[in-house]
């Protein structure tokens, strides 16, 4: 029997914001995949487990041939709809093969964190992205959330944007959401240095 693959958003990193959806695939699935924060969630399961790498490829190519013999869970961080590796894993399977689980994502907890409402805002990613066409939605007029990666962090993106956009706005850089070394700051653009590796940059101009 061929089984569908279940993706479960597993939220920015912590037990407290897994959904109870999302426990529950994982529980009734057979083997998990998935980087190694998101496994380590679920290590007292005692599930065999796949780590995900940068083998993308084959990744899918060991999830083609797992689903004929198990239930898979492919644990993805946030919210599978948001910049995961939903996208990948659809062009390789239909949409009746795949079961997705939706998840707290790092952007949600980031606008929480700040006090902010989001759903005006524009959501961009770098993450394995070039910075090409962040400064052109950036405008007084805007609300502007990046996800960041370690080639582009902060720092890095501030002194891209420095005379790109009109004056100088607010950022919140809102660093390892729910870990012991969660920071939140907000600082004009022209003032962010930070070299945080894992965080959320919230751009505007209030």
């Amino acid at each position: 029997m061929v089984f569908p693959i279940t993706v479960v958003g597993i939220g920015p990193g912590h037990k407290d914001y897994l959904l109870p959806a999302a426990v529950k695939a994982v529980q009734r699935s057979d083997y998990l995949m998935g980087g190694p924060r998101a496994l380590a969630l679920f290590s007292h399961l005692k599930k065999p487990q796949h780590v995900i790498d940068g083998d993308l490829q084959g990744t899918i190519n060991k999830l083609k041939g797992l689903r004929e013999d198990y239930k898979v869970a492919v644990l993805v961080s946030g919210d599978p709809g948001f910049y995961s590796m939903l996208n990948y894993v659809k062009r390789h399977f239909t949409e009746e093969e795949i079961k997705v689980i939706p998840g707290v994502s790092s952007m949600q907890l980031a606008f929480a964190r700040i006090g902010r409402t989001w759903q005006d805002a524009v959501f961009y990613s770098v993450h394995g992205r070039p910075l090409t066409g962040l400064a052109e939605i950036i405008r007084p007029d805007r609300v502007v959330a990046v996800l960041t990666d370690k080639h582009h962090n902060p720092g890095v993106i501030a002194r891209f944007l420095q005379g790109k956009v009109p004056g100088d706005p607010l950022v919140y850089v809102c660093d390892n959401l729910c870990t012991e070394m969660e920071s939140i700051s907000i600082n004009y653009l022209s003032q962010v240095e930070t070299e945080a590796t894992n965080s959320v940059m919230v751009i505007c101009y209030e």
